[in-house]
């Protein structure tokens, strides 16, 4: 694929925020395409004749809502990846969304550049949080205890839990090998052992034990 070719479907139930979204999509250089819908049902309707790259999901819509929309595209279309836009009162059910297979969020006053970091950042493989609220919904996640603590199937390494915290510091690979010194090949052998010994699904999960287990706290950095 080229760095060109990338296809974006903006979801959301307000018209001026889809058509700002696709003007501001359109002047990344990325971005080859942008396409809207207006509910969850419509993205459905809509996947089942083109394929793109990105959802920008909208959590909160009429007809069908992010969260099931997200769970049914994570799982006939694994291959596309959701990044939910939300208000900022929508904290709790951004952790849905997570849940639903989402592989970032963003603040509804975001901006090109980051919805250029935001593209990139996914479709590399990663997850991308807003900068603006990660502390305070990682925080969140501890207030509202919404996830048991889970046993550690075998105890972590000193070197496991600072790859761990790294990741919860929204390092890549990439900057987690640099800064540890480290091939980007162990690193990645180190986060499948994290997510094997965790028993998380995805980075968000492993974020979340982090916390839990008080391995990492947002604004210990």
């Amino acid at each position: 694929m080229k760095e060109s070719d990338f296809k974006i479907l903006v979801a959301d139930d307000h018209q001026l925020f889809r058509k700002g979204m696709e003007s501001t999509l359109k002047t990344i250089k990325t971005v080859k395409q942008v396409f809207q819908a207006e509910n969850g049902l419509e993205v459905i309707n809509f996947l089942n004749n083109e394929m793109v790259d990105v959802i920008f999901m909208d959590i909160k819509m009429p007809v069908q809502d992010g969260i099931a929309t997200t769970k049914m595209v994570t799982k006939h279309y694994p291959d596309i990846k959701v990044i939910a836009v939300s208000m900022f009162d929508d904290r709790d059910n951004i952790l849905e969304m997570f849940k639903a297979g989402a592989c970032g969020y963003l603040l509804k006053n975001t901006n090109k550049e980051e919805l250029s970091d935001a593209i990139t950042e996914v479709m590399n493989g990663g997850k991308y949080y807003s900068k603006e609220v990660s502390d305070v919904l990682l925080q969140k996640m501890i207030n509202l205890n919404l996830h048991k603590s889970k046993a550690l199937l075998e105890p972590l390494t000193e070197r496991e839990k600072e790859v761990l915290c790294l990741i919860c510091e929204q390092l890549s690979t990439k900057e987690i090998a640099e800064r540890i010194f480290l091939s980007d090949k162990t690193i990645e052998g180190h986060r499948l052992k994290l997510l094997q010994k965790t028993q998380s699904r995805n980075m968000a999960g492993l974020v979340m034990f982090a916390i839990e287990h008080r391995i990492y706290q947002p604004g210990q950095s």
